[in-house]
């Protein structure tokens, strides 16, 4: 009988137990609205954090607001030197305009004004060759197979009206890089306004983790590179060579023909940067003394691509409301359900 009230006592208080434990997930997920959550995105992802670049003041900014919220909800500091905000090493590599050039024995092409890196890896290098023009369709893989663009830097000609790079045009490039050029120049006619957007894009600085001991600098140099048909007039003016023909041959058969009898140096220069960026860290301590070591962790990069190209309304800035400023801010709800 003893043993049979004692089974009952705890059946009894069983369910006494689950609804206290009902009761505070009610509370905590009834501070979680969605007025609360739209009102903290709309905050993240607002034009004056700048579209929160890696590193930018804008991320700095969005840290010490999520830094001041996980204050006022009572969260222990978890960062440096008892802040909330933990700061981690990077490297960014940018071109270095004043340097990269493709130049010949007087005229030359700058980077940023006549040309821009399509496609390579953010390294110092050279490459070293002479000009070949590279006109017509075809199969560059069986057109090319003699070596005919072997250590040279294989310019590609395409019609007047060549705008913006288009998918059969990038696969050509890298046929042709493929095919042994010392580098690859894809020609284009876009205007002032994409150009401008675009090499601000792949010339702006990138990131690398600070921990790596050392950001390569070395590797195969082979870049693929877009080229202005104005630039290219210019650097060609004078010469024997009929460009209009050349991008007039569009439709016809995949043709090599040789540039000015001139060695042509590419060189490619890297400044490096060591820089911060911020984490932002608060700890809410549980009461089972057992266990008070072990963490579970909520995360979610509060970081986006910052600013770009405008768009056909002006707008330059990325402001990420889903990538990840939602997370983000689902990381901070948690932290006020508790």
């Amino acid at each position: 009988m003893k043993m049979f009230r004692i089974v009952a006592l705890v059946v009894m208080l069983l369910p006494a137990s689950l609804i206290a434990q009902q009761a505070g997930l009610e509370r905590a997920v009834q501070t979680i609205t969605e007025a609360d959550y739209i009102e903290r995105v709309g905050i993240i992802a607002h034009d004056s954090m700048q579209g929160r670049d890696t590193p930018s003041e804008g991320l700095n900014k969005t840290a010490g607001w999520i830094a001041s919220e996980f204050q006022r909800l009572g969260l222990r500091s978890g960062g440096d030197d008892g802040e909330y905000i933990q700061r981690y090493p990077l490297r960014t590599l940018i071109v270095n305009r004043n340097r990269s050039t493709l130049r010949g024995s007087s005229a030359g092409l700058a980077y940023g004004r006549d040309i821009i890196p399509l496609m390579g890896p953010p390294v110092a290098g050279e490459a070293i060759g002479e000009l070949v023009l590279i006109s017509g369709s075809g199969n560059v893989t069986q057109g090319l197979a003699n070596g005919a663009v072997r250590d040279k830097h294989a310019v590609v000609v395409f019609g007047e009206d060549s705008g913006a790079l288009n998918q059969s045009m990038f696969q050509r490039g890298i046929a042709i890089r493929n095919a042994g050029a010392a580098s690859v120049l894809l020609t284009t006619s876009m205007n002032q306004a994409m150009w401008d957007g675009n090499a601000a894009q792949v010339l702006a600085p990138q990131v690398a983790r600070g921990w790596v001991e050392q950001v390569p600098t070395g590797g195969t140099f082979r870049p693929i590179m877009l080229l202005r048909n104005a630039s290219l007039d210019a650097l060609l003016r004078g010469r024997d060579i009929d460009l209009e023909a050349l991008r007039a041959r569009e439709s016809d058969g995949l043709r090599v023909d040789p540039g000015p009898e001139i060695t042509f140096t590419l060189t490619q220069a890297m400044d490096e940067a060591e820089v911060e960026a911020p984490n932002v860290v608060g700890i809410l301590e549980g009461s089972d003394p057992d266990l008070k070591d072990e963490y579970i962790v909520f995360s979610a990069h509060m970081d986006h691509v910052g600013i770009g190209s405008p768009d056909q309304n002006g707008d330059s800035i990325f402001n990420g409301a889903d990538d990840d400023a939602s997370g983000t801010v689902a990381v901070v709800e948690i932290a006020e359900a508790k």
